[in-house]
């Protein structure tokens, strides 16, 4: 058998119809040239991807202060004895 070094892979020269495309495409995909951003583009992408959890969380945290979810969330809550009614409690 006589074999050709393609992609730094050892291949068969009869290849399959299947293996055969699939060299075709990698190698397509090795010759695409990648995209390079401009500054403006990387800044405006990290800002972006700083701000975002930041909005999701926050948009969490009104909606279930919306509907009311959880205990009382004041730190300091009238003393529910009779005696003591007065003072406040934590």
């Amino acid at each position: 058998m006589v074999y050709q070094k393609q992609l730094g892979v050892m291949h068969e020269t009869r290849l399959y119809p299947i293996k055969r495309l699939l060299i075709i495409m990698t190698k397509q995909i090795i010759a695409k040239k990648q995209v390079r951003l401009t500054k403006f583009k990387k800044t405006v992408f990290s800002l972006v991807l700083a701000i975002l959890p930041i909005c999701i969380l926050s948009i969490g945290e009104l909606f279930l202060r919306f509907v009311n979810y959880g205990d009382n969330p004041n730190l300091f809550i009238n003393n529910p004895l009779e005696n003591y009614q007065e003072f406040q409690i934590v």
